[in-house]
């Protein structure tokens, strides 16, 4: 199965092809090797996120869906080639988000087959259950 995904990117159409055997994470460690971006520099690491975040919130204020789906994939690209340039390798990547997703999953209280209960603040935030689980880390020892 390929995905080909197409935004645009300051007027130009940029069309990405991820396959079955490629993940964001690998399409971003290749990227960054390709290009020689593989030494942490604390202040662009710093500025590129500044800089996406700051896209995402005048897209957001816009509600341009365009621009928010551009700013998130810019936001994800840079949080990946930063992790990598702290050593971080893919597999602890993978492993992260996915104890991170059983983590966010525990919030929801289990009543029966495919039903659950949500608890939330008056804010809208989802609280944590006596039930919610912490993310495992052990992976890293």
């Amino acid at each position: 199965m390929t995905y080909q995904p197409t935004m645009w990117f300051n007027g130009w159409i940029i069309t990405m092809q991820i396959t079955n055997n490629l993940t964001l994470v690998d399409e971003v460690f290749k990227w960054n090797t390709i290009a020689e971006n593989t030494n942490y520099n604390r202040h662009l690491e710093a500025s590129m996120a500044i800089e996406e975040f700051s896209e995402l919130i005048i897209a957001l204020k816009n509600k341009d869906k365009q621009e928010i789906l551009d700013a998130f994939a810019d936001i994800n690209w840079v949080v990946i080639g930063t992790m990598m340039k702290f050593w971080i390798t893919k597999e602890e990547i993978h492993k992260t988000l996915l104890s991170v997703k059983n983590s966010n999953f525990s919030k929801f209280i289990d009543m029966w087959d495919w039903t659950y209960t949500v608890l939330r603040d008056d804010t809208g935030k989802i609280l944590k259950p006596d039930s919610f689980k912490e993310p495992d880390f052990s992976f890293l020892q």
